[in-house]
């Protein structure tokens, strides 16, 4: 059995596993320097293009940026005293009057040890909530992976 040789990342050196979908061009491996490194040098390449060596300088470039700023009114705008409004306000607990506590309901109502045969199956629920979690496993099993972006780019 032959074993394919892992690309080495122009970076660091070290031998990666590229992405499923990037296995042809993928030159830096996942690392945080390395992913970095290639958005460098990527950017560089960009920049390096005739028709892209004063995107962002002189009057065009000065121009495009208001026609979108003015296209988007308020989109760099803070809204005043929004850092001091809080995502979620507190809620104290109150228990409810109205409903009597599990104490109680279970004080009033006649439980028995044995079982029924109409008591004895499981709840709706819990058969349901079993359903999508056997169904991902078959899906892994045959895919070989349980993660969703990766399923449809393996089939």
């Amino acid at each position: 059995m032959v074993r394919e040789k892992q690309p080495r990342c122009i970076h660091c050196g070290q031998g990666f596993t590229p992405d499923e979908r990037n296995v042809r061009h993928q030159r830096y491996c996942g690392a945080a320097p390395c992913k970095a490194a290639s958005k460098k040098a990527s950017q560089t390449k960009w920049l390096a293009k005739p028709e892209n060596k004063d995107y962002h300088n002189g009057p065009e470039a000065l121009a495009r940026v208001r026609a979108w700023r003015a296209a988007h009114p308020g989109y760099s705008r803070r809204k005043p005293g929004s850092s001091d409004v809080s995502v979620q306000d507190d809620l104290p607990f109150e228990p409810s009057p109205s409903r009597p506590t599990l104490v109680e309901v279970m004080a009033s109502a006649k439980i028995s040890c044995i079982a029924s045969e109409a008591t004895a199956r499981p709840p709706l629920q819990d058969f349901l909530n079993a359903q999508p979690i056997v169904l991902v496993g078959l899906i892994a099993h045959i895919w070989g992976s349980a993660l969703q972006e990766a399923m449809p780019y393996s089939a």
